[in-house]
Order: C-alpha cells, then sequence, then structure tokens
C-alpha cells in the first residue's frame, strides 16, 4: 500500500519542479524579449542623431512689436549672448539698442531708455545692420548708395560709442544697384551682400578681417532659386555657424529658404536645387529681415504686417528648417489656441459721386467707372469670432501696376495675382500713424477711422456672433480718395488682420478704372506748351450752368490742367460747342493751346 503521504510529497515536488522549469525558459524569452527592444530603441536613436533632420521642426513663439521711434523696420541682429537686440529702420534711418533679461527672447527685450545711432548721413534707407566678433564695428548697408559702411565703436555693442566721422566705405553698386542685407564669414575676411536688383547673393574677399578700408575683391555670385525670380524683392540674408548652409526671405514669396553649400562661406558650392523652405506667411506678409541665435535654434524674421514687429521661432534642430511639406508649423488648431479664425469681410459699400455698390465675397466681378475728380469711398464691413474692438490692422490697396524703376521699395510690397505692386494704398494702424500712399499722385486720400456697430443676435445674424459677447459686432472701416488723373482699370485688394494675428487678404470683386479719353500726348517743341488729358463727360455735365462768365474759365482751366493760366471768358463757348456737338474735342484742343502760347 502506498503511502498517501510520501505520494503526495513526490508529487508535489515533481510538480514545483515542472513549474519553476517552465518559469526558467519563460525567463530566458523575456530577457531575449527585453533585448530585442533595447536594440530596436538603440537603432532608432541612432537614426535620430544620424538624420535629425527627419524630425525638424519650426514653430512660431511670439511677436516683439517694435516702437514707433524705429518704424519701417528693416533688420534685426543681436549681441554674442543674445542679451541685446539691435534694430534698424528707414523711417529716422537709425539703430536701435534694446537691453534683453534673457538671452535671444525677445519678450524679455526693455524698450525703454533705448541708445540709438544715426546712419542717415550715409545712407537714407538703411536695410542690413551686423557685427564684428567682438563688436567694435558695426556694418551697415542701404540701397540708396549700395555702399557698406562700417563704423568704429570703442565699447563692444554699445552704439552709442560709435563714431559715424570715422567710417571706411566700400561701394558694391558694380555688383548690384539695390543691396538689401550683409554677413560676413566668422573671420571676416569674406563680405557677402544680398542683392534685389540682381536676385543674387554677391562674395568679396578683405584683405583684413571685418576691415572694409582694405582691399576688397569680388570674387563670385551665387543667383537665388526657388522664389519668384521676377518679383521676389529680397530683404534678408543669413549663414549658419559654419558657413554651409545659406538662407534669404523674400516678400512675394513670404518664406526664408535654406541652401546647402559643400564648402563653408562660398557660394560656388552652394546648390540651388535641394533647397528648403519655411513659409512665415500665418505671421508675416512684409518680411524685411532675418537672423539666427548662435546655435540656429531660434530665428527671428522683421516685418511691418499690422506693425513694425519682430517675430522669433523656435528650432528643434539648429539652423534646419526642413519642415515636412504636409505640416505647417504655425498653423494652429482649435484644440490649442484662443483664437484660430481669421475675420470674415461680410460686405464691401462703394460710393462714387452718387453712385452705390455693395458686393460681397463670392460675387460675380463687376467694373465700377469712375471720372477724374470724383471722390471714391469704400466701406469694409468686418466680423470676427472674438471681439473686433482690438483688431489692430485694416488696409486697402488698388492702382496695381507693374512697377516704376524709381518707386521706393519700402511701399512695393502689395500685389495682385498678377504680381503688379499697387501704388495707391492706405493702411491704417492702431499702434502707429497711418500710411496714406500714392506714387505719382493719382490717388490722394483722406483721413479715416473705422468705427464699431453691435447688434442683438437674431435667427438672420447668429453666425457673425463672437464668442466673447453673445452679439454681433460689425467693423466699419471706411476709405476715401479722390481720383486726380487717369488710371488703368485695377483691382482692390483689402487687408484685416485681428489681434491673434490671424489675416484676412482678398480681393474684392470689383474693377476700377477711371472714364474719359486715353491721354493725348504731344511733342514738346521748345517751350510750347500742350495739353493732356481731359475727360468730355465731366465737360458735358460742367457746361450746363454755364454763362461765360470769369468763373466758367476758370473751371475749364482746371479741368484742362492749366490752372495757372488764365483763358478770356468767352472761351467756355468752346466747351459749350463741345458738349452740344458744333465742334470735336480737337479743335477745342487746338484753340486753346493757341491762345496760352501767344
Amino acid at each position: 500500500m502506498v503511502n498517501q503521504e510520501a505520494y503526495w510529497s513526490i508529487t508535489t515536488y515533481y510538480g514545483l519542479c515542472a513549474i519553476i522549469n517552465q518559469f526558467h525558459k519563460y525567463h530566458i524569452f523575456l530577457k531575449m524579449v527585453l533585448k530585442v527592444f533595447i536594440i530596436a530603441m538603440v537603432v532608432v536613436a541612432m537614426i535620430g542623431v544620424m538624420v535629425p533632420n527627419i524630425f525638424a521642426d519650426v514653430t512660431f513663439v511670439d511677436t516683439f512689436d517694435v516702437p514707433s521711434h524705429a518704424s519701417k523696420v528693416t533688420d534685426v541682429t543681436f549681441n554674442s549672448d543674445g542679451t541685446k537686440m539691435f534694430v534698424v529702420g528707414t523711417d529716422f534711418d537709425k539703430v536701435y539698442e534694446y537691453p534683453c533679461s534673457t538671452g535671444f527672447d525677445t519678450s524679455t527685450c526693455n524698450t525703454a531708455g533705448a541708445s540709438s545711432f544715426d546712419v542717415f548721413t550715409a545712407d537714407n534707407y538703411p536695410q542690413g545692420i551686423t557685427f564684428n566678433t567682438d563688436g567694435t564695428k558695426l556694418f551697415v548697408v542701404g540701397s540708396t548708395t549700395n555702399d557698406v559702411y562700417e563704423y568704429p565703436c570703442s565699447t563692444g555693442f554699445d552704439v552709442s560709442t560709435c563714431n559715424a566721422g570715422a567710417a571706411s566705405v566700400e561701394d558694391t553698386t558694380a555688383q548690384d544697384t539695390n543691396s538689401m542685407d550683409l554677413a560676413f564669414n566668422s573671420d571676416g575676411t569674406k563680405m557677402f551682400v544680398l542683392g534685389d536688383a540682381g536676385n543674387d547673393v554677391n562674395e568679396y574677399t578683405l584683405s583684413v578681417g571685418f576691415e572694409v578700408s582694405s582691399t576688397v575683391n569680388f570674387i563670385d555670385s551665387f543667383e537665388l532659386s526657388g522664389l519668384d525670380e521676377t518679383n521676389e524683392y529680397l530683404k534678408g540674408l543669413a549663414f549658419n555657424t559654419d558657413g554651409t548652409k545659406l538662407f534669404v526671405i523674400g516678400i512675394t514669396s513670404d518664406k526664408v529658404v535654406e541652401y546647402p553649400c559643400s564648402t563653408g562661406f562660398d557660394v560656388s558650392t552652394c546648390d540651388g536645387t535641394k533647397v528648403s523652405s519655411f513659409d512665415v506667411s500665418g505671421e508675416e506678409e512684409n518680411p524685411s529681415g532675418l537672423e539666427f541665435n548662435s546655435d540656429g535654434t531660434k530665428m527671428f524674421v522683421t516685418g511691418r504686417t499690422g506693425g513694425n514687429v519682430i517675430h522669433e521661432y523656435a528650432l528643434s534642430v539648429g539652423f534646419d528648417l526642413s519642415v515636412p511639406s504636409e505640416e505647417d508649423a504655425t498653423k494652429k488648431s482649435s484644440s490649442d489656441c484662443y483664437d484660430c479664425k481669421p475675420p470674415t469681410l461680410q460686405e464691401s459699400h462703394i460710393t462714387i459721386s452718387s453712385n452705390d455698390y455693395v458686393v460681397t465675397t463670392g460675387d460675380d466681378p463687376i467694373r465700377i467707372t469712375a471720372n477724374v475728380g470724383d471722390k471714391v469711398t469704400v466701406i469694409l464691413n468686418v466680423t470676427d469670432n472674438k471681439s473686433v474692438q482690438s483688431i489692430p490692422f485694416a488696409a486697402l490697396y488698388t492702382n496695381f501696376e507693374e512697377r516704376p524703376s524709381d518707386m521706393n521699395l519700402f511701399y512695393a510690397n502689395n500685389f495682385d495675382k498678377w504680381k503688379h505692386v499697387s501704388t495707391s494704398f492706405y493702411e491704417w494702424n492702431v499702434r502707429v500713424d497711418d500710411v496714406p500712399y500714392d506714387y505719382d499722385g493719382t490717388i490722394s486720400w483722406s483721413e479715416n477711422s473705422p468705427t464699431v456697430v453691435t447688434e442683438n443676435t437674431t435667427e438672420d445674424n447668429f453666425i457673425f456672433k463672437n464668442d466673447d459677447k453673445n452679439m454681433v459686432e460689425y467693423f466699419m472701416v471706411p476709405f476715401t480718395f479722390t481720383i486726380n488723373d487717369f488710371m488703368e482699370e485695377s483691382a482692390i485688394t483689402a487687408k484685416i488682420y485681428d489681434a491673434s494675428g490671424n489675416r484676412l487678404h482678398v480681393t474684392l470683386p470689383v474693377t476700377l478704372e477711371t472714364a474719359g479719353n486715353d491721354p493725348i500726348n504731344f511733342d514738346h517743341v521748345g517751350n510750347q506748351k500742350v495739353l493732356g488729358f481731359y475727360d468730355e463727360s465731366v465737360l458735358s455735365e460742367m457746361v450746363e450752368t454755364w454763362s461765360e462768365s470769369e468763373s466758367d474759365a476758370k473751371q475749364l482751366s482746371s479741368l484742362l490742367g492749366i490752372s495757372d493760366e488764365s483763358l478770356p471768358p468767352w472761351t467756355s463757348n468752346l466747351a459749350t460747342w463741345v458738349a452740344e456737338g458744333t465742334i470735336d474735342s480737337a479743335d477745342l484742343i487746338v484753340a486753346v493751346e493757341y491762345l496760352i502760347n501767344q
């Protein structure tokens, strides 16, 4: 008979042995799995180290508002540790110095009590600035003279100690007639100047580092690609630390473009077919300058959209813009931002003399005809998902044409879909003075201010209400201008920016043109006085109340563009006969020209 106690003891022993053996096998298996997992993680980490740009990312950080004393900002640079920021602008032609409590952090820069250095006597359109390594030399390039100016400073990175009277100058006009920015290699024996006229970067050697008074020789130029080569309007230039990457920024594309160079600081080795780029239009549509911090993990872009500003970006990999094309690091989603939607243009109310037009986005385009002397008012009716009370910027642009060769490039920043530049515009800005601009006097602008109209929500307007208040707010901004001369058919575009930087850029469904005859051109013979353009339709309206008086003759002189000439009262009869069809306009012109040349 089997001893039950011994049986169960033996059975339990072998059972435990089997369990322990299985656990040992399972333990070995777990160790193998763990080893494979660790090896896989190491491989992934090594790939991340060896190929860092697959993880590259660029994100918008903050915007620094440049004070009005440095308006029309064109460039920015820093001292070595980023605790001083330097800004230049074309309005007051000065380099301003701002202290920053944290290096390369624009949110900590203090605008109070800024130091400044005047460069007006050298170039009244300074475009780019930089320093030598220790800050004892300040370099400025401008688009008026196309000269590089070198100013000695007795204390490094202190513009109050720079000496304008001891400046050295290097002329770069032979290579480009519109110099926009400059940079040096690490020891200053190479200088690079960005040329907008030639759409290139020009390279020079210096026999003595950071001394433009030494022997300076032009070496080579690199023609930029990956941009709108005809109408880019290049603005900013930078290199990475060893010169194997070249960066530029332009207004038309609103992109920072990165070019690889196989040899550091040698533009002949830069490759225009392997470019990377980063779009800054989410923050800036008029970029004017470019700079990086020392390790390339921060990028700074100057501009004047909605004011004079400096935008700060963070780069996950230094000097690397290889953001995946399907991702825009500057875009915000509704889950991670307070205000994600741009303003909406509900309608535009256009008044010309006694004619009214109301158009909305998406309408079929209509042609609006005005006469010389007409006053035009365009009222934009804008809503937003947040309160419109804080909208800081609104603008209207028209009179688009091919950029005139002598047009100030600072104002040549706004384009229609054919890349024609607006030569007449008005920019309203809550932070700084308004900018009314007209290239040649075709249009004169009147000063206007926006108003805010509120309504209680209804079934009809509920979709327009903002998130902050249970009501609808309409931002009503008027733009009024007088047409002084003949204008070709042109589009009208509008820009509205909200307080969070969201941007509305829309072309109104209208075209505006001036009625009347085409300009009549005569060849001048000696001091012969001739007439130019006048509008027969305006003449027809004017003559209805005439009675051969002196005032009638003055009106006729004004219409014919010879208001400084005296015409006898009877000449008003000539205008009446033109209106009645008794004589034609050529007869009137011949008669009046004969009178004013006697």
